[in-house]
């Protein structure tokens, strides 16, 4: 036999060899390409089906949330009534301090206070202390 043939021959077999695994790979590919596409769309339907159903039922509860509104503004009676009574003013008079003055110990006293001191004689005239008292400018 021709050296040449058998390689030939050789060479074609490994060809058919690598064309059928690549078509048995090929065909295992599309099967399973196939297979979770209908998985896909299996799983899309479900959720359609589950959003269609939740959507009814959302619907089912506005329509009865409506009705029972209905129900509630028939209860509700609106009555009109003239009231024949007077309201009697009552006044409280409450005094408002408009011009406080603070006396001069005083003054001297809240300052030596907030100095950390301690105060002089309240009774002490403001003059002796050589301050004046607070709102005596105006």
């Amino acid at each position: 036999m021709n050296p040449f043939l058998k390689i030939g021959i050789g060479v074609g077999l490994v060809v058919a060899v690598v064309v059928g695994a690549l078509a048995l790979r090929n065909s295992i590919y599309a099967e399973g390409f196939r297979a979770g596409q209908n998985e896909l769309k299996a799983s899309i339907d479900a959720r359609n089906k589950e959003v269609e159903r939740l959507n009814k039922q959302l619907v089912t509860k506005d329509q009865d949330v409506i009705a029972a509104k209905e129900e509630d503004r028939e209860k509700i009676v609106t009555i009109y009534r003239t009231i024949r009574e007077q309201v009697e003013p009552q006044i409280v008079e409450k005094p408002v301090f408009r011009d406080c003055r603070v006396g001069a110990g005083v003054m001297r006293s809240l300052v030596a206070a907030a100095e950390g001191r301690v105060p002089t004689d309240p009774g002490e005239p403001a003059e002796a202390a050589g301050g004046k008292a607070a709102g005596t400018g105006r």
